[in-house]
């Protein structure tokens, strides 16, 4: 008989909240390495550590390189849900298995969606909750069939007047399975229009089988814009309440007063005066339970999570460090791991918490060389200064440093890390600062974020696309109002950026249509990552052809790769006029391009294999090294932030005649931060390409990155968004362990 060999993942589900857990329903996105080729969740199970199958339930979150109905593309992301228990503070092993060989047993009461009409009956096996789209939480809650709680209202008081929940916008099913649903009730309160737009509310239920607990995540928005000052809506209390036995409990409550749970189930998810600006909304996640398990599956939700070398393995996350490192690079656990706990310690010592405010960071804070942006002489409401925070503050996921929390869990297995800070950015950044729009509303910039600072709207910039951290909270829970927003900004931004949309993607040669529309840069960059994933992760794969596409048309026409002494250099332009002939040029921004634009020729590279792009046609593994070759060549070690050059002949393949720094601008050299930025790229083109050279340049600046962010010992902020964002990969290139398996193989069966 031939040798049978079994693929696995191992899973870990860490208790962090001290509380007991029994028969939890962990959800968790989990990556699935291209290599293995799994194509249909009929090949996955779970087993717990003893081999035994337990029940599961799987949901395909993107495929790769594909979109989500191509059912001969490998998996990418998965959604695995499955039934836990676990003492307080343990550690429980599970195994994914990939190939198909182990089923998964049935759950012994499966969840169970009903509908009837109007009303949809989620019966988890311990209540039945009923939903409509009206003013209530609930219709009603049953417990072994009677009636234990429903009723009430959902109100928003604004002016001294309570409106209530009044008309609905849908009721739909996210998704349906015998362990989980998710349920998505939209609609809007009976507030008159202020500024062309009324008040919103959006409300996602997550139920589980064997639970009496339902998960509700809530935002309240203002759809208007006033304009003058404040272009702001007050509004004095968002309040739900439900009637009957019932217990409540509010997601961190303490970091998002003022709110409060009172007797006789009232929710305030707004216990005070909020300040919500143009386009703008708050949100609340709370528990509703009627078996007393609310708390502990709110604020510290159970995960399933694979090692180190799982995630890294999988390459549908960037690069991450696994192992040991050696001593040269040990310090990078020290600076990771120290700005996120000082983010969290600096928000409890300076009071950066609230309602509008927790989640996101102040640009520059908690570092004793540089003055707080915290808080200033408040000018908007200058009679309150109880909202000066969220006025003067300066807001914002700057350089998408939030993302370092997920991808620091990723590494050492601190899922905590999740509830702390990256959850908690991914849903300011979804609910807050990007623009929040009625259906209706033609406005371009519904579903973009061109904001940021104070109160999220005074910085009109839209490279403020910050979406790092809230795409990876997608891949990890599956919450599809991330990718119904996204999407929506997508679609006005990829019509923009592109002549030939909507009708068709644009072609490499096709010019941008006017002088903002850059196919370099950070905006750029940052959009064409929203193409990947919206086209990954909604039912529109033609998304793809916009972030390839994209890709190729700055390649073909802001790169020039030119020839000295039989090497190849590369130089990235800015602007938006391609290049057509020869002469002398200035480069974009370098630590901009290394950031940015060769983050997303990377990611490109790993998707498709790296295929050749542009015209003519080239790898952007070939793109990447010419960048990284002319950064050592001829940046270092003055490193400048531009650099002006001279080439003939053709495009690609030409003459580079000469290179020297721009010298210009207000900031003519990199700072420490700056430089930074430079360690991934670097390290990954010394890694490909076996150049001493630019390992020892990848070497001298991680090392650098490494010791400068520690002695800055700001939280995250502007400041550690460059000093971390590339240096995950740099390590990862420069310390890679002896064997990084993505796979363990059970012993064979003859």
């Amino acid at each position: 008989m031939l040798a049978l060999a079994l693929t696995v993942a191992l899973l870990q589900v860490r208790e962090t909240a001290g509380v007991a857990r029994v028969q939890e329903v962990v959800r968790s996105g989990i990556p699935l390495p291209r290599s293995l080729n799994v194509t249909s969740t009929a090949s996955l199970a779970v087993t717990d550590a003893n081999g035994v199958a337990v029940p599961a339930e799987f949901r395909v979150l993107a495929r790769w390189n594909a979109g989500l109905n191509v059912g001969t593309a490998p998996i990418q992301w998965v959604l695995v849900a499955f039934p836990t228990s676990a003492a307080a503070n343990s550690t429980t092993n599970y195994r994914l298995i990939t190939d198909g060989s182990v089923a998964n047993p049935a759950p012994p009461t499966p969840l169970r969606v009903t509908a009837n009409g109007d009303r949809l009956t989620i019966d988890t096996g311990a209540a039945a909750f009923t939903l409509r789209a009206n003013g209530m939480l609930f219709e009603e809650i049953r417990v072994n069939g009677a009636v234990v709680a429903g009723g009430g209202a959902l109100t928003a008081r604004v002016n001294g007047r309570d409106n209530v929940w009044a008309s609905a916008r849908r009721l739909t099913v996210e998704h349906s399975g015998p362990l989980s649903a998710a349920i998505i009730i939209d609609g809007t309160y009976d507030m008159p229009a202020v500024g062309g737009g009324g008040l919103a509310s959006h409300r996602r239920y997550v139920f589980t089988a064997g639970s009496g607990t339902a998960i509700i995540e809530q935002s309240v928005s203002w759809e208007g814009d006033r304009g003058g000052t404040p272009n702001a809506l007050r509004v004095e209390q968002v309040r739900d309440t439900i009637v009957g036995a019932v217990n409540v409990a509010l997601d961190h409550e303490s970091r998002y007063e003022p709110q409060a749970v009172l007797e006789g189930g009232v929710i305030d998810i707004a216990a005070g005066p909020v300040w919500l600006g143009a386009r703008q909304g708050m949100f609340a996640t709370f528990a509703v339970s009627v078996d007393g398990t609310a708390w502990a599956p709110l604020n510290h939700p159970l995960r399933a999570w694979p090692d180190a070398a799982w995630w890294a393995a999988s390459d549908a996350v960037g690069e991450i460090p696994t192992g040991a490192l050696p001593a040269q690079f040990a310090g990078y656990d020290v600076a990771v791991k120290q700005a996120l706990t000082r983010t969290v310690s600096k928000t409890d010592e300076l009071g950066v918490h609230g309602l509008m405010t927790f989640g996101l960071f102040p640009r520059l804070w908690g570092n004793p060389i540089y003055s707080d942006e915290i808080r200033c002489a408040d000018t908007v409401t200058p009679q309150d200064s109880s909202d000066d925070l969220y006025w003067c503050t300066l807001w914002t996921d700057y350089h998408n440093a939030a993302a370092t929390a997920p991808i620091w869990a990723m590494r050492s297995g601190e899922t905590e890390w999740l509830d702390e800070i990256a959850r908690p950015a991914a849903l300011r950044m979804l609910h807050t600062q990007i623009f929040q729009c009625a259906p209706s509303d033609g406005y371009f910039y519904c579903g973009q974020a061109p904001a940021g600072y104070g109160g999220y709207r005074a910085d009109f910039n839209s490279s403020h696309a910050y979406f790092d951290n809230l795409q990876l909270h997608y891949w990890l829970t599956g919450d599809s109002t991330v990718v119904e927003t996204l999407k929506r900004g997508a679609t006005s931004m990829r019509n923009y950026l592109c002549a030939r949309r909507p009708a068709a993607a644009c072609q490499p040669n096709d010019a941008p249509i006017d002088e903002y529309a850059n196919l370099t840069g950070r905006v750029a960059s940052q959009w064409s990552s929203v193409f990947r994933f919206v086209g990954l992760a909604s039912d529109d794969a033609s998304f793809l052809d916009d972030y390839r596409n994209n890709l190729a048309r700055a390649v073909t026409q802001q790169y020039v790769g030119v020839d000295q002494n039989g090497t190849r250099y590369g130089f990235l332009l800015g602007g938006w006029r391609p290049v057509t002939a020869p002469g002398a040029t200035t480069t974009d921004q370098i630590w901009m391009t290394a950031l940015y634009d060769m983050n997303m020729l990377d990611r490109l590279r790993r998707d498709t294999d790296d295929a050749p792009i542009g015209n003519p046609p080239l790898r952007p593994s070939e793109v990447l090294l010419s960048l990284a070759r002319s950064f050592e060549r001829f940046a270092s070690p003055a490193w400048p932030n531009q650099m002006d050059f001279t080439w003939s002949g053709a495009r690609v393949g030409g003459t580079l005649v000469s290179v020297h720094d721009n010298g210009g601008g207000s900031d003519p050299y990199l700072y420490d931060t700056n430089r930074a930025t430079l360690s991934g790229p670097i390290a990954h083109a010394a890694a490909q390409s076996g150049d001493p050279l630019l390992r020892a340049l990848a070497t001298t600046l991680t090392t650098r990155a490494i010791a400068d962010s520690i002695a800055n010992g700001s939280p995250l902020g502007k400041e550690q968004g460059e000093f971390l964002s590339r240096l995950h990969a740099a390590v990862a290139n420069l310390a890679p362990p002896p064997t990084s398996p993505p796979t363990r193989r059970r012993a064979a069966r003859r």
